[in-house]
């Protein structure tokens, strides 16, 4: 009579919970698993510290059993596990919704921050500077246009005017009269010549040599031509 080999065998669970030692060498096998799957003992680690049985690798989809491509597949398809049919079939994946970057602002202490669209916000560290040194004095630019000419001011009040505003009152005549200031003292005359003092009787007379009003008898002149007409 033949002898039959059993290995161990039980479910991922009971494995799990349990989580014995295998012997080196030794097969357990997690049989409610589609396909069922296998650990091989090293006498050391216990069941949940030891990866499950590869096997080889498939290089092609020649290796690759299981593979039902009854409709071909198409440009950027994928083979996608069918766990209904337990099949492989060509399909195609897309990947869980993702978040964007809804602001990224400069604080004030000078760190980029970035709000994500989940309301999330990242802190990407220190990105000002420090102050650099003032820059050279640019070249001055050149004349702007000239501009517009401005609205016309208003009318000044006349002289006249300001001379009623003043609380004075009268005709523009009146206002003209009022200009006239007060006699003033009289001036110095330089005019007149008195190095000789006159004589009683004397007056001025204008002398055209000096440009000046000097002492003169007339009388005198007069009586001596007389007397010479007379032959006195």
């Amino acid at each position: 009579m033949a002898d039959i080999i059993q290995l161990r065998r039980d479910t991922e669970a009971n494995w799990t919970a349990v989580n014995p030692v295998l012997a080196q060498g030794e097969i357990g096998i997690a049989i409610d698993l589609v396909p069922p799957k296998m650990k091989i003992g090293n006498g050391i680690n216990v069941w949940n510290a030891i990866d499950y049985f590869a096997g080889g690798t498939a290089s092609s989809l020649a290796d690759l059993t299981d593979v039902d491509l009854a409709t071909p597949p198409t440009a950027s398809q994928v083979l996608v596990y069918d766990a209904t049919t337990e099949t492989w079939k060509a399909g195609t994946v897309s990947g869980g919704g993702g978040v964007g970057i809804s602001s990224a602002v400069v604080n004030e202490n000078g760190d980029l921050i970035i709000t994500l669209t989940d309301s999330t916000t990242i802190n990407a560290g220190h990105v000002v500077g420090e102050q650099g040194p003032p820059g050279d004095t640019g070249a001055t630019g050149a004349d702007g246009a000239q501009g517009s000419p401005g609205t016309p001011g208003a009318d000044g009040k006349s002289a006249y005017q300001i001379w009623l505003d003043n609380g004075n009152t009268g005709t523009e005549e009146d206002f003209l009269a009022a200009l006239k200031g007060e006699p003033g003292d009289g001036g110095a005359v330089d005019y007149i010549d008195l190095t000789t003092a006159p004589a009683d009787g004397e007056i001025l007379v204008y002398d055209g040599t000096s440009g000046k009003f000097k002492p003169n008898n007339i009388l005198i002149g007069l009586e001596a031509a007389l007397a010479a007409i007379n032959g006195v």
